[in-house]
């Protein structure tokens, strides 16, 4: 609907931008925090190249809505925006291949940068912290859906093989996943 009212990328952007930080106010109730705003505006308008790139902001925008309580964490925590950039892109993409040249061409730094700039700033590797938020997922999954085989919720949060997913939940809880849903549930 928005090159109806437009055929300039740019207003789309700005319609596209307002009426998504509108919805969100709407629906979560929450003040507009305008210098967030601002610079979100900022960061995304940079990147807005193209109808491809468009349409990556407002799918991304839109995914995001559903992450907003766990965003609003990080963005009063104080990461430079690179950072908070990534730690969203990170818990939107965590069950595909996600490397760290990838997020680093996302968030435009030198791969090797990133990664300096990551563990300086969250305390942990960039795979450490990508391991984590799977795990996270992991976890709420063999809660909430019992009917789920392990090796299925393995592959939903991004291990490519049920095995070194095993490896990598034990090492992290001491116990398997399904002796960890046995607890837990």
């Amino acid at each position: 609907h928005l090159f109806q009212k437009t055929s300039s990328l740019t207003v789309a952007f700005i319609i596209a931008f307002l009426e998504i930080a509108v919805y969100n106010f709407v629906v979560l109730g929450t003040e507009i925090d305008s210098k967030l705003i601002r610079t979100t505006y900022e960061y995304h308008c940079q990147r807005i190249a193209d109808y491809d790139s468009l349409k990556r902001f407002i799918k991304g925008a839109l995914q995001s809505f559903w992450y907003y309580e766990d965003d609003l964490e990080y963005a009063n925590s104080g990461y430079s925006d690179a950072i908070y950039q990534s730690i969203i892109y990170i818990k939107q993409h965590y069950s595909k291949d996600i490397s760290l040249e990838q997020l680093a061409q996302h968030v435009n730094l030198n791969p090797s940068y990133l990664s300096s700039l990551f563990k300086k700033e969250v305390g942990i590797t960039f795979l450490q912290y990508l391991q984590n938020v799977r795990l996270e997922n992991a976890c709420t999954l063999l809660k909430s859906s019992t009917n789920l085989a392990v090796e299925t919720i393995s592959t939903k949060v991004g291990y490519r093989t049920p095995s070194y997913f095993y490896k990598v939940f034990r090492e992290k809880y001491g116990m398997s996943p399904s002796q960890w849903r046995n607890d837990k549930v």
